[in-house]
């Protein structure tokens, strides 16, 4: 119980947040109605096999949807290893 707690917490979370999200806003406008939990981050040299994205972490998921992405797409919310990710292909 004591492992898989925090595990539902944060799936449980993450999808209250999705909810609020609105796709269509800024990343910015996005991060002001989260505060200082939220952050956007700009990274140019992403690789398949390092796994990590600088400011989310170890993230598998996120590097994987970020290699899906059509360049000008952006992704819909979805629950990372960290927290809740969006990305954006420049």
């Amino acid at each position: 119980k004591e492992e898989i707690t925090p595990l539902v917490r944060n799936q449980v979370k993450g999808k209250l947040i999705i909810e609020k999200l609105n796709d269509q806003a800024s990343f910015e406008d996005l991060a002001k109605q989260f505060g200082a939990d939220a952050v956007v981050n700009t990274m140019s040299d992403l690789k398949l096999n390092t796994g990590s994205i600088p400011n989310i972490g170890f993230d598998p998921i996120a590097v994987g949807k970020a290699f899906s992405l059509e360049s000008g797409k952006r992704s819909k919310p979805f629950i990372g290893e960290n927290g809740v990710v969006i990305i954006e292909m420049q």
